[in-house]
């Protein structure tokens, strides 16, 4: 993900298994990760939030599951900010936390009105702290 350059699409399919996810940045960027059957799971490893989504950033996820994810104030596995936009679809968010005294969004932490998180047939959030789709 990090030599991936320019708003192109691009589309990585990952076959089902667990992958190391600690703190990618999806910036001006339209990407989708997709995977069958179980799906792929993407561990934060309790390090830090899997995703930052931002300046015009796209993130889509199919079929992928997002454990251990763990923010600084906010968005302990999706930090979607500064016009990002975030899809996720069949996927989850488990086992994540956002830590500090202003704290928002255990799973998915949203900043401004113009960011747009979708969650899709299939979607969920769980054992999250501090949740919320926040717009501030």
């Amino acid at each position: 993900i990090a030599n991936i350059s320019g708003f192109s699409p691009v589309t990585l399919n990952l076959p089902p298994g667990n992958y190391e996810a600690v703190g990618l940045l999806v910036h001006n960027i339209n990407l989708t990760l997709k995977s069958n059957g179980s799906g792929a799971t993407l561990d934060a490893l309790k390090h830090s939030r899997c995703f930052d989504v931002a300046h015009g950033g796209q993130l889509h996820l199919d079929h992928i599951h997002l454990i251990n994810g763990r923010g600084s104030e906010s968005g302990g596995s999706l930090l979607v900010r500064k016009g990002g936009r975030v899809t996720l679809s069949h996927s989850t968010i488990s086992d994540s936390v956002a830590l500090g005294t202003n704290t928002r969004g255990g799973g998915i932490a949203a900043w401004e009105p113009t960011e747009l998180v979708e969650l899709l047939s299939g979607s969920s959030q769980e054992r999250v702290y501090a949740t919320a789709i926040s717009p501030d």
